[in-house]
């Protein structure tokens, strides 16, 4: 008898590689419950579409199986630490659009306010 991989290590393998258990669906033909029953039990027909799909499963000596992702969670930690410095830099170039757009108006008002000066 095979062993089982624990359920929330399979589902964190396959969001690492879909991004959303509704999008690994699709791409293995299946539904939600169909995937959600699948995580739990592990059918070798579920476990042969996480397979060809290519999710990698390794099996250590001991015939428990453990993930083998150590990459693709480095990957995805990079990933994720890329995306807040964008959004930190996104944030500070809003700051700077709004204080142009602030000076912007004061320099309107400060022309329009000449011309009536000089009417």
């Amino acid at each position: 008898m095979r062993a089982k991989i624990e359920p929330a290590d399979l589902k964190e393998l396959i969001l690492i590689k879909f991004g959303s258990l509704d999008n690994f669906a699709k791409k293995a033909g299946l539904n939600n419950s169909q995937v959600s029953v699948g995580l739990k039990q592990q059918t070798a027909r579920f476990m042969a579409l996480v397979k060809k799909l290519g999710i990698k499963i390794d099996q250590n000596g001991d015939g428990n199986k453990k993930v083998a992702n150590e990459d693709i969670r480095n990957q995805l930690q990079n990933c994720m630490d890329r995306l807040a410095s964008l959004e930190t830099i996104l944030k500070e170039k809003e700051k700077v659009i709004e204080h142009q757009n602030n000076m912007l108006k004061m320099m309107t008002q400060f022309v329009e306010e000449m011309k009536k000066k000089n009417r």
